[in-house]
């Protein structure tokens, strides 16, 4: 498993992160997050910041619902991107740049080094780098097909005919030792 770290006290990480301290995150919590954000594991995140083994991936789902974690956690990670220069106007300029190489057509050769007339590209990758753009505008967002008025009416009426049935069914007299 992960390596125990040293967790800070809270005036410790309240000294050297105000934000932390703004945000009233416990030492743990704050080490938390700085683990957490090394590679989104909540579980390991949990262990490496002195929570038990027994219960860190419970103790990481909980963190991850704090609003405050969260908080950190965005701050952190959009401190890591700037640092690393990077911007979505790079991500979407290297996205497309793949996209684009993927596309090439590219000739096919025999083992001769002969061309065979026929033509190849990477269909794989064009298809991730389109993915990842189409993502990124939400173009793929879930649609859910909603049934017109005619077809609640349909329903509707089933549902009063299964209603009528059964008090009818109701109404009729049994024999004696008969189940419903």
């Amino acid at each position: 498993m992960g390596s125990k770290r040293a967790t800070p006290t809270d005036e410790e990480v309240a000294a050297a992160d105000p934000l932390a301290d703004e945000l009233r995150l416990t030492a743990r919590r704050d080490a938390f997050c700085r683990e957490y954000v090394i590679d989104l594991n909540a579980t390991q995140a949990a262990i490496r910041a002195g929570y038990s083994e027994d219960s860190a991936g419970t103790e990481g789902h909980r963190l991850l619902q704090n609003a405050n974690v969260i908080t950190k956690v965005r701050k952190l990670q959009a401190d890591a991107a700037r640092v690393a220069g990077l911007t979505a106007e790079n991500v979407l300029s290297g996205l497309l740049e793949i996209r684009d190489r993927c596309m090439q057509v590219e000739q096919v050769y025999d083992r001769d080094g002969n061309p065979l007339g026929i033509y190849q590209f990477d269909s794989k990758g064009a298809n991730a780098a389109s993915v990842a753009l189409g993502k990124h505008l939400a173009l793929f967002a879930d649609r859910k097909i909603i049934e017109g008025i005619d077809g609640l009416a349909d329903r509707i009426n089933r549902a009063h005919s299964r209603v009528a049935e059964g008090q009818q069914a109701a109404r009729l007299p049994r024999k004696r030792g008969e189940n419903v």
